[in-house]
């Protein structure tokens, strides 16, 4: 996070899931990275959603799995 603190970059894409990626939220909005960069998650759940919170997420883009309802299980 020090070093997506320390760019110049506007985009930060994080690829982590679960617990790891609750705490990587925690700690890039800690550090102020929410203002600095857009984040961006390319796979969040319902759950994880819950635990890192509204105010986190609140200018985040992520997208969430689908499952193509078109074909069979």
């Amino acid at each position: 996070m020090e070093a997506a603190e320390a760019s110049n970059a506007d985009v930060l894409v994080l690829v982590p899931y679960g617990d790891d990626l609750v705490r990587a939220l925690h700690v890039a909005f800690g550090i102020g990275l929410k203002v600095k960069v857009q984040i961006v998650l390319p796979n969040i759940t319902l759950g994880i959603a819950q635990a890192v919170g509204a105010t986190i997420l609140e200018v985040v883009i992520s997208t969430t799995p689908w499952k193509d309802m078109s074909t069979p299980c």
